[in-house]
């Protein structure tokens, strides 16, 4: 049996190498145009190159979004780029436009054609369609069932890829005109301003405010074993401006219960322990969106943008010509105990920090944000393993 495929989000170069690390399959990523996230950090030409070396040399994959509807003056431009990412090794271009695909297929460019949820595919027709214009794999629009998934892969042998953790859009496939109409901020164009999370007060109705669009972020954790035996052959992450941390700890929570499903070892001490790792990142109110079908308030909306992180991401640690360096995104005390996870091990450990040093090798009491520095402990660690302390 094949295993199905693990795809996180990278919004940079940092994060595809956590992401990886930390048990991903492959990642998707964006590159400086034609992306629908243009408020991420995103790829240049050369960080493209170095996140393909990296990936391929831990036999991993790279997926590039190329999803926006293009504009007739930058087809031109399109066009080249994807012949771009062929030539540095990309593995896939995840497109929406009919035209991309079809061009593709035509000039043999040798790159895989993974159909984004942009195209709002929900039914075996349309995936049989896009897998007659070159496609190998298909990203269901996230309005499809359980139900419509098993359904779909029934009636196909194209690769079907769902979405199985992050923030939900409030229109079909990205397909709102609120951000532009409020910000003039496209939501097509990788620029939403997520206007569906603002408070609006319906004085006509009741003088409560309250979300009208916004929705829960979708966590299918429970769902894991129907859908790898229904035959879905990706697990797709949303969150590429997410933080190191989110990503790290999602994809450790996932990793761990498709192992352990493929082990023969998944039970509910497995799914406790993913969901705690789940606890411990930001991230909305979780629901399960469309998967059970008919959906109920309770799995979808909610009325408060409520945080329910209970660890705040402190940084990461490497090293670097064998001195022992820290990226802080907080602040940090000399001695004071923190959480430390690692990319190769599913436990946690405590960490003491003994003293920092600057870059001309004075010592420092505390490390303030955003300056890297040198510093001293007795525990061994990985590179990119990551700090963070408890809440409360």
């Amino acid at each position: 049996m094949k295993k199905v495929e693990l795809l996180a989000p990278a919004g940079d170069l940092e994060k595809l190498k956590v992401a990886l690390l930390y048990g991903a399959d492959a990642v998707f990523v964006g590159g400086k145009s034609f992306s629908l996230r243009a408020k991420a950090s995103n790829f240049s030409s050369l960080d493209l190159i170095k996140g393909v070396e990296f990936a391929h040399s831990l036999n991993k994959k790279i997926h590039v979004t190329v999803n926006v509807v293009p504009e007739e003056n930058e087809l031109s431009r399109m066009l080249d780029y994807v012949k771009h990412l062929a030539d540095i090794g990309v593995d896939a271009v995840i497109v929406s436009s009919l035209g991309l695909m079809n061009y593709i297929k035509k000039e043999n460019i040798p790159i895989e054609v993974h159909v984004s949820t942009q195209a709002s595919s929900s039914n075996s027709l349309s995936v049989e369609f896009y897998k007659s214009l070159g496609a190998s794999r298909v990203v269901l629009g996230r309005e499809c069932s359980l139900e419509d998934i098993k359904n779909i892969i029934s009636k196909t042998d194209l690769e079907i890829e769902t979405f199985i953790h992050g923030g939900l859009c409030s229109g079909i496939s990205g397909r709102c005109h609120l951000s532009d109409f409020y910000t003039e901020r496209k939501a097509n164009r990788g620029a939403c301003a997520h206007s569906c999370r603002w408070e609006y007060n319906l004085s006509s109705i009741d003088n409560q405010n309250t979300f009208l669009f916004g929705c829960k972020d979708l966590c299918a954790l429970e769902f894991v074993p129907s859908l790898i035996d229904m035959g879905v052959s990706s697990f797709k992450i949303e969150g590429r401006m997410k933080s190191l941390h989110y990503i790290a700890s999602v994809v450790r929570a996932y990793r761990l219960v498709i192992d352990a499903f493929y082990e023969n070892r998944l039970d509910e001490s497995v799914f406790e322990k993913a969901y705690l790792e789940l606890s411990r990142c930001e991230s909305r109110n979780y629901g399960s969106s469309f998967f059970k079908g008919e959906v109920f308030k309770e799995d979808m909306a909610y009325d408060l943008e409520n945080k329910t992180a209970n660890h705040e991401f402190l940084g990461y640690i490497k090293k670097e010509d064998n001195k022992n360096v820290i990226f802080p995104k907080s602040l940090l005390f000399v001695n004071e105990e923190y959480e430390l996870i690692s990319p190769s091990n599913n436990d946690t450990k405590l960490i003491k920090i003994n003293k920092f040093y600057d870059s001309k090798g004075e010592m420092l009491d505390t490390r303030h944000v955003p300056v890297s520095c040198n510093f001293e402990t007795d525990i061994v660690f990985e590179d990119y393993s990551i700090l963070r302390r408890k809440n409360g």
